[in-house]
């Protein structure tokens, strides 16, 4: 027999016993504990619906089968649940987070030196859908069916964000500078869920953010025909908008180039994280469970039946996506500085 072929084996062995090990490790550690998840926005917003469908299947995919307890973190556009997470959560493999990308994307840029917390220390775990896409909305007495008609308006589209660092406050401010949108922005909303009611009450004439979560926390909205999609922004199309322009085909030059680096927010997509420090064998426990979550055909059938988008991304991809953002070129990290701040 080879010296290489002998190396191999033993190398199939040593991995094997690992497995072994970490498996029992986890089937001791969880069998009497909860497994906490941190959703660092408001409840009835896209990541609070993805979390409680993934809280119903993780555990059958954890030895132990621990008990998922979902807690809603929300405050500083998902800064203080970050922080919690990273800061004070247990670093044991007992917590996880549902976390915001815009704030690594802040903290990658520079736009935010008060973050608690470093991005490339977390331990990323999956990403439920990514690839996602930007859309915005406005309710249907707005009269506003395209980008242009809101780029051409005399009078300004009230625009409804969440916090100033938020991602809905963001994207608006991407629109508005970047591509020319006619908007005013007006934040302080709590959740996605505010900005919806605001609408309602005729408060605001309308919002941005993620189009797996439009499509199904404004579904009523849109079918019932109060509301209207009048733009995306993607590294390609949604699915469910193909007659809708993508407004990144407007964008050239350096503006292509800031647009493009900005959308590593939706290749993040709806990303899970662990704290720092958590052993090494228990995050390949979580990473796997995670994954074999998102594979679920019991999953699959609730998150269809919900309207929710699952295109799952490994936690090695994720960690290396968080890794790459901060070597951005520093124009493009300056001027995406100047739109978060």
């Amino acid at each position: 027999m080879g010296r290489g072929r002998v190396s191999w084996m033993w190398l199939a062995l040593a991995l094997t016993v690992l497995t072994v090990m970490s498996t029992s490790d986890a089937q001791e550690f969880y069998a009497d504990r909860n497994l906490k998840m941190i959703v660092t926005y408001n409840p009835g917003g896209g990541y609070d619906t993805y979390s409680r469908v993934i809280a119903r299947h993780l555990p059958r995919h954890i030895p132990g089968k621990p008990k998922v307890i979902v807690q809603n973190m929300p405050g500083a556009a998902g800064a203080i649940g970050a922080s919690y997470l990273y800061r004070i959560a247990p670093r044991d493999g007992s917590a996880v987070g549902a976390l915001g990308p815009i704030q690594v994307i802040r903290q990658a840029v520079g736009a935010a030196p008060d973050l608690k917390f470093e991005s490339t220390k977390f331990k990323w775990l999956a990403s439920a859908k990514a690839g996602d896409v930007l859309a915005c909305i406005a309710r249907s007495e707005a009269g506003v069916k395209t980008l242009d008609d809101a780029i051409k308006r005399t009078e300004p589209l009230i625009i409804g964000s969440t916090a100033p660092q938020s991602s809905t406050t963001t994207w608006a401010r991407v629109f508005k500078e970047i591509l020319g949108a006619n908007f005013k922005i007006v934040s302080g909303y709590r959740g996605t869920v505010g900005i919806r009611a605001a609408m309602d009450r005729g408060e605001v004439d309308g919002g941005c953010w993620q189009w797996s979560s439009v499509k199904v926390t404004a579904g009523p909205m849109l079918s019932e025909g109060r509301a209207v999609v009048f733009t995306q922004l993607g590294m390609e199309k949604a699915p469910g908008l193909p007659g809708l322009e993508n407004a990144l085909e407007r964008a050239q030059g350096a503006d292509r180039a800031v647009l493009t680096a900005m959308l590593a927010e939706t290749a993040l997509g709806r990303p899970y994280a662990a704290p720092p420090d958590v052993p090494a064998e228990r995050v390949q426990v979580l990473r796997t469970a995670f994954k074999a979550t998102l594979q679920d055909p019991k999953l699959l059938k609730d998150a269809k039946r919900m309207g929710l988008p699952i295109e799952p991304l490994p936690g090695e991809e994720l960690q290396r996506l968080v890794d790459e953002l901060a070597n951005l070129p520093r124009q493009t990290k300056e001027r995406i500085k100047a739109l978060m701040q």
